[in-house]
């Protein structure tokens, strides 16, 4: 019977072979912080980017000061109080002449003095139109004041009710009634407050 001899084989290394063997084992174990490292910074990176898309996209515009000259006027939308129309807006104030809008309170005995006044001026209107402008809480007391100064026989302006947050934005709260004067490109030109004779008014009206 036939012996089986296990020889056990000591291999060994030549001492250039063993430094390129320990080399390789320095180079794994830099090699597996570094990697870590590198995929910290990237996920540094990756928030950095979020953080500045998050910001841009929640970025408040600047608050537009409507009271500066040459500043673009607020979107009027007004429920009407006279003509046809329903309701009275930028679009159908769109024109190639000045803009005329006179806020003001019914029973203030200032604004209706004024409003008379233009009603006699208002032939000078060829071409700008007059806005005459109350608040909401002037409801039950407009229609009163629409048939008394007869603003419905006038073509060249318009009665209603601010339901755009133009009063808000517009008015100085200083006096009554204020008139805010707009280019044909709707940019602020002047605001008069309180009685306005019509020699103020007219260099303005086209």
């Amino acid at each position: 019977m036939m012996k089986r001899h296990t020889k056990l084989i000591n291999i060994s290394y030549e001492p250039g072979i063993k430094k390129n063997m320990h080399n390789r084992q320095r180079y794994f174990i830099l090699l597996f912080p570094l990697s870590r490292l590198f995929f910290f910074i990237f996920l540094v990176n990756t928030a950095n980017v979020f953080a500045q898309v998050k910001t841009i996209d929640t970025q408040v515009a600047p608050e537009i000061d409507y009271e500066k000259t040459d500043a673009p006027m607020p979107t009027v939308r007004l429920v009407s109080y006279s003509g046809s129309v329903k309701y009275i807006t930028t679009e159908l104030l769109k024109n190639d002449a000045n803009l005329f809008i006179m806020m003001f309170k019914p029973g203030c005995s200032h604004c209706e003095n004024e409003t008379r006044m233009l009603e006699q001026h208002s032939a000078l209107f060829k071409k700008s139109k007059l806005v005459l402008m109350t608040s909401p809480v002037q409801q039950e007391i407009l229609p009163d004041f629409v048939h008394e100064l007869h603003l419905a026989d006038y073509a060249s302006i318009y009665v209603g009710i601010d339901s755009g947050d133009f009063i808000s934005k517009a008015f100085l709260y200083q006096s009554l009634p204020q008139i805010n004067i707009y280019n044909a490109d709707r940019k602020l030109l002047k605001i008069f407050t309180g009685d306005v004779p019509i020699d103020s008014l007219e260099g303005y009206i086209q």
